[in-house]
């Protein structure tokens, strides 16, 4: 195979103008063509409503089913059984916010709510030993710092789904058991913020009464593994239930929190649940990169190799997005614009619930598991997102990283050779910086480096060159280790019954054509990826093999994007009937690959459609279409030069290397209709984010013996306050983030609102000021009386009325803001009452909507109830007694509660979200 793949990008041969137009009139309808019939043109202007997109029928599985594989089968999560199992523990709220460590993430796929969505957790062990992972480091060293942001420090992040165990406390579980059963599981002890305890803690199983386990542990901050046999009665009922109780209890304070990482019932021998995946990812691993991969390409000869693989996003979390959900980043929830999402917008992707492969693969009976050099894959850092993984080990080191993730996943190979799995691996080796170890950079190719470079024939070489060959020689080192997973694939016998797909996210910007300095972002993007679209990002390379199930020997030349990889997986896995669960189910834009696995000839080609950071594209009917919401560019960052480019439109098959925007200069007539025709498909192809379900913010006047009237102003920094809906009263928009609000008893005002948003009130009730103690807030229906500052009135009143009444008394303003807020979540409505009270709630909509909120604790307090009633100025913080910390003290008995005010019979209100302080993150790289 050459080394410089330089045949055309989209067509074999070069076409003439007159037959590209052609071609796109026949793809759009005649209309499209006629210069009196012109498709609209979206840029620089506000997009008209879009019509409702027409998506493909669903397609039919061409694959025949599958036979279960031999092996062990999923019977119970413990993790997933928690909201039904009896705990006798206290308050979980104050455990999670006393526990010292930041790597914690209540999780928001659990289902559960209130204060029994605190016993499923995301926990992650920080460990510094890379050199050894997934061996312990030889010397105890300390785990590394906490970056809240980035997680870029050093080190391996080990992250499990855990119940939360604190001792003295005890999980009981009624379940029925396998014949042959294996209880698979990891535990370790959290710190805490107060004084640590010394006592050991101890751990034991009882199954119907009987010791089965017993462990002491004495050490925290590290993972052990344990696996214990936990069967039933042999020739008992089928569906016979028995106890098992998972406890944890010391003598004293104990040295930390125990968390149970990645309970699972194993059924030995039952057949395994379906095939394996085993998908690897190279980060930033051109199309063009697969030369300098000699065992790569030696794989695919087994399977399928796809040489028209476009991405969906020009960077990772995005791209990740699309490849696990089936459509584009934006239709699975999550924009390609921000770097860093906003809280609001995480809680959005939660509160959307989307189902991704690892969750479709993970509710079929699958154990799914991603390791990598990958900081999205984590919720607790503010550049990542919760994916749903059962168990994710994130390995940070710039070099180190890929010997450490092929070491785990042999280890992980050999470990569950029996079980069905869906293993994740994620190489970071090409990533810039390009440091590749000594003896790569020799097998790199000049030629192939002065190609990526962008250098014609007869020019100097360029800086850019250098660069390139490290590049390659990282990808070489990649390749090394994905050949040893590759070979242990084999050596377990595991060929036959996994599927392989190996796959880039994203490319990287070396050709000097390409050299820009985005104003908007202040990047250049040389060296880089995210601000640019051009085919050196976009075509990745893309590999599937899974020998006797899917044809080999294969090259697909048809244009594939990489979201038709997760219906292909199910298809290929015989698990078509779970492409409903992913994002958008049927009618989700990613096609299975299968049909041009085994040579279907598509009457249309696949579009392509990118999203990215201030640029978005479109590469369809051989032609590459860039368009950019902030068109300012420079040539160098010290540049003075500034040029604006909104639009690029590139023909692919006379210039894949795409140096000859077709919009510069003279335009011939057909260049012009090509740009109508491409702004019409990008207009078409464009996602949009899904309709958030943000919490209703409810406001109520309670039933009343006499006639009452509640008005007033509602006022919000949110300035997207939006009206839901009214009863009983009227409501009228002043200005954005204000609204005049009436109401009669009975009356209820629904409004959408950031539930981080400040909150302000000018109400009268009956024409009389509406004091603080009078507004009663959250499920509890508790009078607002601790404010961080006191009421105010408005100076004087706006000439449109703002903040007046009839009886010329000014309003008090009502100011609720910071964690006060947290106090409004009410997993169910308050009781509305009969004496015509101001009520002021907040619903929570799942337990993905706050799961961010209550991962983040605040001061530690004996019960959450009481957590409530000091805040808002009920009690007094109960003293401890002598010798003793207020944090440490626990009820003798597990079924013990500690002491709490009498209260009506409720739900507990949620924990309150600590105010957000901005934080000013590090220089950021490259995105990844």
């Amino acid at each position: 195979m050459s080394s410089v793949p330089r045949q055309p990008a989209q067509v074999a041969t070069k076409r003439s103008h007159l037959l590209v137009g052609v071609s796109l009139c026949a793809g759009l309808g005649l209309a499209a063509c006629n210069p009196s019939v012109q498709p609209p043109s979206s840029l620089g202007t506000a997009e008209p409503g879009r019509e409702i997109k027409s998506r493909p029928k669903p397609e039919s599985p061409r694959l025949p089913p599958v036979t279960a594989p031999p092996g062990d089968k999923l019977w119970a999560r413990l993790t997933d059984l928690a909201g039904v199992a009896e705990l006798s523990a206290p308050s979980l709220t104050p455990i999670l916010a006393s526990l010292d460590t930041p790597y914690k993430l209540v999780s928001p796929y659990s289902g559960l709510r209130g204060d029994t969505a605190l016993r499923v957790l995301e926990v992650a062990i920080g460990l510094p030993n890379v050199e050894t992972y997934p061996e312990p480091a030889s010397e105890a060293t300390a785990p590394p710092r906490f970056d809240p942001v980035w997680n870029r420090y050093r080190g391996v992040y080990e992250s499990k789904l855990s119940l939360l165990l604190p001792s003295p406390s005890c999980y009981r579980f009624r379940m029925a058991l396998p014949p042959r059963g294996q209880l698979s599981f990891h535990s370790a002890l959290l710190p805490r913020k107060s004084e640590m305890g010394k006592a050991p803690v101890e751990l034991s199983l009882r199954l119907d009464g009987r010791s089965i386990f017993h462990e002491r542990q004495k050490s925290a901050n590290r993972w052990q593994r344990f696996d214990v046999p936990v069967s039933g009665v042999l020739n008992e009922p089928p569906n016979t239930q028995h106890e098992l109780s998972l406890c944890a209890q010391s003598d004293g304070v104990p040295l930390g929190v125990p968390v149970i990482g990645n309970p699972e019932l194993w059924a030995l021998g039952m057949g395994a649940a379906a095939p394996n995946l085993l998908l690897i990812i190279v980060d930033t691993l051109r199309a063009d990169a697969l030369s300098a991969m000699p065992e790569v390409q030696k794989f695919a000869q087994k399977g399928a190799r796809f040489e028209q693989a476009i991405t969906s996003a020009t960077w990772t979390r995005p791209a990740l997005l699309s490849l696990l959900g089936g459509d584009l980043p934006s239709a699975v929830g999550q924009n390609a614009e921000d770097m860093i999402p906003k809280e609001r917008d995480r809680q959005r992707f939660y509160a959307l619930d989307r189902k991704l492969l690892p969750r479709v693969l993970r509710e079929s009976g699958m154990k799914v598991t991603a390791i990598g050099n990958n900081f999205f894959l984590l919720g607790y850092p503010q550049i990542g997102l919760s994916l749903g993984f059962d168990e994710v080990a994130d390995v940070r080191h710039p070099v180190l990283d890929s010997p450490a993730i092929t070491r785990a996943a042999l280890q992980y190979l050999q470990e569950n050779r029996e079980r069905s799995f869906f293993l994740q691996l994620h190489y970071d080796a090409p990533h810039w910086p390009y440091s590749p170890p000594p003896g790569y950079l020799p097998k790199t190719s000049g030629e192939q480096a002065a190609y990526m470079a962008g250098r014609a024939t007869g020019s100097p070489p360029s800086p850019s060159e250098t660069q390139a060959r490290s590049y390659l020689a990282e990808a070489a080192y990649a390749d090394a280790q994905i050949a040893e997973v590759l070979a242990e694939v084999e050596r377990q016998g595991l060929g036959a019954r996994t599927l392989v797909v190996i796959v880039g996210d994203h490319g990287e910007v070396f050709d000097v054509h390409h050299n820009h300095f985005v104003l908007a972002l202040k990047q250049p993007t040389l060296y880089h990826h995210g601000w640019s679209a051009y085919d050196e990002i976009l075509r990745v390379p893309m590999i599937l093999a899974m020998p006797g199930r899917l044809p080999a020997g294969v090259t697909v030349t048809n244009q594939v994007r990489l979201f038709d990889v997760a219906p292909t997986v199910l298809e290929s896995l015989g698990l078509w009937d779970k492409r409903a669960q992913l994002p958008s189910g049927h009618l989700q834009q990613g096609q299975s690959l299968v049909p041009l696995l085994q040579g279907v000839k598509e009457p249309l080609e696949r579009p392509a459609f990118v999203e990215g950071q201030n640029v978005r594209a479109l590469r369809s009917m051989g032609y590459l279409y860039l368009r950019r919401s902030d068109p300012r560019l420079k040539p160098l960052e010290a540049a003075t030069t500034l040029f604006q480019m909104p639009e690029e439109l590139y023909d692919l098959g006379s210039d894949p290397q795409q140096h000859r925007n077709l919009l510069l200069g003279p335009r011939a007539p057909l260049t012009d209709q090509t740009l109508r025709t491409m702004r019409e498909l990008f207009t078409r192809h464009a996602p949009r984010l899904p309709d958030a379900k943000i919490p209703l913010t409810h406001l109520a006047l309670a039933p009343s013996p006499t006639s009452r009237q509640l008005h007033g102003i509602l006022m919000s920094s949110d300035l997207q306050l939006a009206v839901a809906g009214v009863r009983d009263g009227e409501v009228t928009p002043l200005r954005p983030g204000q609204l005049e609000v009436l109401l009669r008893p009975g009356g209820q005002l629904d409004v959408h609102i950031d539930p981080d948003a400040k909150l302000e009130l000018q109400l009268t009730l009956d024409g009389l000021p509406l004091a603080k103690e009078q507004l009663l807030l959250g499920p509890y229906s508790l009078p607002l009386l601790d404010q961080s500052a006191p009421p105010s009135r408005p100076a004087e009143a706006a000439p449109d009325g703002f903040g007046t009444a009839k009886d010329s008394q000014d309003p008090l303003t009502l100011t609720l803001q910071g964690p006060i807020l947290g106090r409004l979540f009410a997993a169910y409505p308050p009781v509305l009452g009969e004496r015509g009270e101001v009520l002021l709630w907040r619903d929570q909509p799942s337990p993905g909507a706050i799961a961010t909120s209550l991962s983040r604790g605040g001061s530690s307090t004996q019960s959450e109830v009481a957590t409530v009633m000091r805040d808002w100025g009920y009690a007094q913080p109960e003293k401890p007694a002598p010798g003793t910390s207020p944090t440490n003290q626990q009820p003798n008995q597990p079924n013990q509660q500690p002491n709490q005010p009498n209260l009506p019979n409720q739900q507990p209100p949620q924990p309150s979200k600590p105010q957000q302080q901005p934080i000013s993150p590090p220089q950021p790289g490259p995105p990844r």
